[in-house]
């Protein structure tokens, strides 16, 4: 069975080409036809060329060079205003680049200011712990007082 696929599509391609060859072959719109030069088929001018007919073709062919000469011009104007854009579009990427690293400094700068303003609240809020411990209260001056009271006391009998 593997022998007669392996033949089958070997044989394919050839036969296919065989079948295409043959009909392009017998197709009437592909023959070739001998090329007959113009110059021979054309009349001849019963007219020579005359000098102001050369001189009308050699003024047109002036205009026609001086209209090129301002057009490559015009052209080579052209070139030069996209080569400048193309260097002021190379310099505001430039600048865009040194903006974006310029932003990134100044994050961060904000950052560490605001490590440095955490930084400082904390040792206030330490701050203010430390003095609300030392803070006279009602019960600290009611202590206080009892102490007096009974130093007074002590201080009265001694002496």
């Amino acid at each position: 069975m593997r022998n007669k696929t392996k033949w089958t599509r070997r044989l394919t391609r050839p036969v296919l080409l065989a079948l295409i060859m043959t009909a392009l072959a017998a197709s009437p719109a592909l023959t070739l036809r001998a090329q007959t030069n113009s110059a021979e088929n054309s009349q001849n001018s019963d007219t020579p060329a005359t000098d102001e007919g050369l001189r009308r073709a050699a003024a047109e062919a002036v205009e026609e060079l001086r209209a090129a000469r301002v057009l490559l011009e015009k052209q080579g104007i052209q070139i030069e205003k996209q080569r400048e854009l193309l260097q002021l579009e190379r310099e505001i990427s430039a600048k865009l680049k040194n903006l974006r690293t310029l932003d990134e400094d100044e994050k961060a700068e904000l950052r560490r200011a605001i490590a440095a303003k955490d930084r400082v609240i904390g040792a206030l809020e330490k701050e203010n712990a430390v003095l609300r411990k030392k803070r006279f209260t009602l019960w600290k001056g009611i202590k206080v007082a009892a102490v007096a009271v009974a130093a007074g006391i002590i201080v009265g009998k001694v002496f």
